[in-house]
């Protein structure tokens, strides 16, 4: 796993699962991001984070409640959220590819997440800035389309 180009990159992992979030925030700041944790379950929180820490990139993991993680994404977008934001599902159901891209999600990955899809999405992020083009060039090995 090598460092991610701008060390400077800064990623939420939103997840009720601390065990979950542990795992991917470690893999992360191995790649050089400066990371938060966050649970899902206290999306005032998250928005209040979002609105004070300006985040790169959120890795939303849906969980047991995919409802809230779809809410927050499109709080987040009304609010003029542009970072990365990446819906993680463990449990994907029949349409919940196009509902995360349609509450503001840039991607849709499921579990077990590809560490590689997370370096290359961190790398272009840190390349190229938090830009559609950057973002587009980054669909991970088990992106749901």
């Amino acid at each position: 796993m090598g460092q991610a180009t701008s060390s400077t990159l800064h990623a939420l992992v939103i997840d009720d699962d601390p065990g979950g979030a542990h795992v991917l925030c470690h893999c992360l700041k191995m790649l050089g991001c400066r990371v938060e944790a966050l649970p899902l379950s206290r999306p005032a929180e998250v928005v209040n984070v979002f609105s004070q820490t300006r985040p790169d990139v959120a890795f939303v993991h849906l969980g047991h409640s995919p409802d809230a993680g779809f809410e927050l994404a499109q709080q987040l977008r009304a609010r003029g959220v542009q970072a990365c934001l990446v819906c993680v599902s463990a449990w994907p159901r029949p349409g919940e590819a196009a509902w995360s891209h349609e509450a503001g999600f840039d991607h849709h990955w499921t579990k077990p997440i590809d560490v590689e899809s997370v370096e290359r999405l961190v790398t272009a992020l840190g390349q190229s800035g938090n830009s559609p083009q950057a973002q587009s060039r980054v669909p991970g090995a088990r992106v749901a389309t």
